[in-house]
């Protein structure tokens, strides 16, 4: 039973500890669809520069946790 609470305790302050994640705002997800879908990037297709820089942005926002 010891070994129960202890665990239980030990999860419980493990849970609490960790930040919340991101909130996920209508304006704040338009502006990320707006820029992938912009002309500015020139075009998504294989082996482009567009596509390039939308798998970089991505992955930036990936890594960012936002």
């Amino acid at each position: 039973m010891l070994r129960f609470c202890v665990a239980a305790t030990l999860l419980t302050t493990l849970s609490l500890s960790q930040s919340a994640p991101p909130t996920i705002s209508a304006a704040n997800y338009l502006s990320h669809i707006r820029y992938l879908a912009s002309d500015s990037l020139g075009g998504r297709g294989n082996g482009t520069e567009g596509l390039q820089r939308a798998g970089d942005y991505i992955a930036s926002l990936l890594e960012s946790g936002g």
